[in-house]
């Protein structure tokens, strides 16, 4: 099992943490969270989630991608349809996403709003992707875009993770 690193917890992990703690408890939840056993520490609810685990390191891995280049004319831009833009910068962070979590788990599949299906498509479990949740503002240099990965098992969304990386 994979522990989360100190950056998946700040600078704008708490927000992240928050939803992803909601998702699993199917509760509203705000951290820090006290239950009548005590205080839960961040680490330990997502390491007893190890899918999350790796969707939160997929999501900042591609925020990273993002963040460096937000702002920046050194990406081409393509119209999908009107008022659907794709641009390179979509396809790496689809691509760092979905190798990050078929590193860990190669026998899910990948459904991602870039790209064609990867993984093992008859998989029960099927990690969403959209690589850039917002690429126009991403194109303009507005910083209000997201990283958003969900998993579903049997067709059932398990979990969830949007990251802002620039919160």
């Amino acid at each position: 099992m994979l522990a989360p690193s100190s950056k998946d917890l700040n600078n704008g992990g708490t927000l992240l943490f928050n939803a992803a703690c909601s998702a699993l408890t199917g509760k509203a939840m705000k951290w820090p969270y006290r239950s009548s056993a005590g205080y839960f520490s961040k680490s330990a609810l997502l390491m007893a989630n190890p899918m999350l685990t790796i969707a939160v390191r997929a999501a900042r891995a591609a925020g990273n991608l993002i963040a460096r280049n937000l702002g920046q004319d050194n990406f081409d831009v393509q119209e999908k349809a009107k008022n659907d833009l794709v641009t390179d910068i979509d396809k790496e962070c689809e691509r760092v996403v979905a190798s990050t979590l078929l590193k860990a788990y190669p026998k899910h599949g990948i459904i991602g709003e870039e790209s064609q299906e990867r993984g093992m498509a008859d998989s029960e479990y099927q990690w969403i992707i959209d690589p850039i949740d917002g690429t126009t503002n991403f194109v303009k240099g507005i910083p209000h875009c997201a990283v958003s990965i969900a998993l579903q098992h049997k067709g059932r969304t398990q979990l969830g993770v949007v990251f802002d990386p620039m919160a």
